[in-house]
Order: structure tokens, then C-alpha cells, then sequence
């Protein structure tokens, strides 16, 4: 499979998608991202956590056993002095 850019050059797929591409793929892939989506993808990158809203990062956090990257880096605090 391949897709076509602007210039009309043809990038091949390392892979067949599991789901649909969408139409306008390129053009939503070029749009730059909102401050909070950048923050969102740098968290992801720096812990190794998946990107995506709440819902769908609980369940790849689940269905893999990724919960350690979702907890703070360290010891857990000591509760009431000790």
C-alpha cells in the first residue's frame, strides 16, 4: 500500500493499517499541534505511556500491564510521619 503526497511522490506503508486510513490522512497528519497536545505527546514520550484520551489509555494500559508507567518515579511517601 502506498500514499501519495501534494507533489504527487508515492511513500510505501511498512504495514497494512488495521483500521481505515482516513481520506484527508496527510493533511491532518501536517496540521501543527495545540501547547496541551504537545505536552501530552512529551509526557508520553518521556514515561513510555500511550497517547490518547483517558479512556483509551486505561485500556492499553490494562490489556498490556503498562500500570508502572502511569505511577510516579520513586518511593512512595511515607503516610503520617512514619
Amino acid at each position: 500500500m502506498s500514499i501519495n503526497n501534494d507533489n504527487g511522490v508515492s511513500h510505501h506503508l511498512y504495514a497494512i493499517w488495521p483500521v481505515h486510513m482516513p481520506n484527508d490522512y496527510l493533511n491532518w497528519l501536517n496540521q501543527a499541534q495545540i501547547e496541551d497536545e504537545e505536552k501530552g505527546i512529551r509526557k508520553s514520550i518521556l514515561k513510555g505511556i500511550p497517547y490518547g484520551n483517558g479512556v483509551w489509555v486505561g485500556n492499553v494500559v490494562k490489556s498490556f500491564g503498562l500500570e508502572q508507567t502511569l505511577r510516579k518515579v520513586g518511593r512512595p511517601k511515607i503516610k503520617n510521619g512514619g
